[in-house]
């Protein structure tokens, strides 16, 4: 994740749009990593458009252009 950025550093701009790292270790036999596209929001949370407020957040990173190349027909 060398370009994943810990949110213990550094946070994103507030109402930007990222790409963020959930860990959703619930138990030592039960890990759900993922990642998920969020914001951080006035009060601290993080939340996703659809309202959604995600927790666990460990990383974070910037949408770039490289990362929104969609195929064309």
């Amino acid at each position: 994740m060398n370009d994943w950025i810990p949110v213990l550093e550094t946070l994103p701009p507030i109402g930007e749009e990222v790409f963020l790292w959930i860990n959703g270790h619930r138990s030592p036999s039960f890990t759900n990593n993922y990642p998920a596209v969020g914001y951080l929001w006035y009060d601290g949370t993080f939340l996703t458009y659809d309202n959604e407020v995600l927790i666990g957040i460990t990383h974070w990173k910037k949408i770039t252009a490289p990362n929104l190349k969609r195929e064309t027909k």
